[in-house]
């Protein structure tokens, strides 16, 4: 995977080649390739995209979906890298993606549009954990907390 990206942290472009391993007969691969290859642009406004996607036959024990249909891989890598994205401009990885998110009315890389402003509030409620996490963290949450014993 592949990702330009400008200097504020705008994405621009991604090409992606996805080799998912089948086994030896098909059964659910070639859907499983499918669903990784739409997700493989993540919840990201990127208006240049090529992404392949291939379902490939192997002497290994057929293999298909079982939670995901290919989405948790995608996910993966395009979450991993954009972390990597943010690291190497020293950005808030969540900022990064807020930036980069979706919003009312914006169309997918499909054609269909945003319905709601659906990915902003997840990276504001991510946003809100991330805080608390580092709270907790530092030992400046829940200091009004008080913690029972049991003897």
């Amino acid at each position: 995977m592949k990702t330009g990206v400008k200097k504020d942290g705008t994405l621009v472009a991604r090409e992606c080649e996805i080799h998912l391993d089948t086994g030896a007969y098909a059964e659910i691969g070639p859907r499983v390739a499918k669903k990784s290859g739409y997700t493989a642009a993540g919840p990201y406004k990127i208006p240049n995209l090529k992404i392949d996607s291939y379902s490939v036959y192997t002497n290994k024990p057929p293999a298909g979906a079982f939670r995901g249909f290919g989405v948790s891989q995608s996910a993966w890598a395009v979450e991993s890298q954009m972390d990597i994205i943010a690291a190497a401009l020293k950005m808030d990885p969540l900022e990064l993606r807020k930036q980069n998110g979706y919003n009312e009315g914006d169309k997918f890389v499909t054609g269909r549009n945003a319905a709601r402003d659906w990915a902003q509030r997840v990276y504001r409620r991510s946003g809100e954990v991330h805080r608390l996490e580092r709270e907790r963290q530092t030992g400046r949450h829940g200091e009004t907390e008080t913690r029972e014993t049991r003897r």
